[in-house]
């Protein structure tokens, strides 16, 4: 008996380190309908960006995942605009912003399900 639950425990701990952080992350879940930020993390390390307030931009690059933060490398060029890099904390489903160091408590992604 004590074996099933040391290994249903193990088996609980394990899949819950086991995050598959892949997946759409948006601002869907606000009351402010006029401005929308999207990331799109894929399983080849590629990301997509699409943010809309007052005009529309969309950009896509690599990302990379480190001590729990997704470092997103965009490539505006085409628009015009010099290369960006955006970063984030992962803490469960969502996805909070760092700027210098910080992390954003107030603003999040949250994941599609």
């Amino acid at each position: 008996m004590k074996k099933i639950i040391l290994f249903i425990g193990f088996l609980t701990i394990f899949t819950s380190c086991n995050k598959n952080i892949f997946g759409k992350y948006n601002t869907n879940y606000s009351k402010d309908k006029s401005a929308f930020f999207q990331i799109i993390l894929n399983s080849n390390n590629t990301v997509e960006k699409t943010e809309v307030h007052t005009i529309s931009n969309s950009a896509s690059g690599k990302f990379v995942l480190k001590n729990n933060k997704v470092i997103c490398y965009l490539d505006l060029t085409k628009l015009g605009y010099p290369a960006d890099t955006l970063m984030f904390k992962v803490i469960g489903n969502r996805l909070y912003p760092i700027k210098k160091g910080i992390v954003s408590s107030k603003f999040y992604l949250k994941k599609d399900n």
